[in-house]
């Protein structure tokens, strides 16, 4: 049993990847985040222990912590909630808005945290679509 959590990310990529290329609705937006942005977060984790052991140490090596990630982040593959897509037509204008506050506001993190930023990176695109949902859909 206590490899379970080892596979359930691969098997809830798997499945993600599967339905996304099989469903017609997700032309501009998606459904569950997409598989490499998870995936940025996971390999961000032993990233963040090596490079910053002291803000980290405490809650990235406790085990039930990376049980509760890897569980929150595969649910997260294989939800069906609507998700802005890097994919937009033009940068002008509205219809846009949610990408380019990703964009600034993601370079702006990493300047300055590093990579601390990249699960911030994943909370701020989950937060961008709830709050531009009206214009993803």
């Amino acid at each position: 049993w206590l490899f379970v959590p080892a596979y359930l990310n691969p098997v809830a990529s798997a499945w993600r990847l599967a339905v996304f290329n099989l469903d017609t609705e997700q032309r501009s937006s998606f459904r569950g985040v997409p598989t490499p942005l998870t995936a940025m977060v996971v390999a961000s984790l032993p990233l963040i222990l090596w490079f910053h052991y002291g803000v980290a140490e405490g809650w990235i090596l406790h085990k039930w912590t990376l049980y509760a990630v890897i569980f929150l982040l595969s649910a997260m593959m294989v939800s069906r909630f609507p998700l802005m897509s890097l994919k937009v037509k033009s940068w002008k204008g509205k219809e846009a808005a949610p990408q380019m506050i990703l964009l600034l506001s993601s370079l702006g993190l990493l300047i300055f945290l590093q990579w601390l930023a990249l699960p911030l990176i994943y909370v701020l695109f989950l937060v961008l679509s709830l709050i531009f949902r009206k214009q993803i859909v």
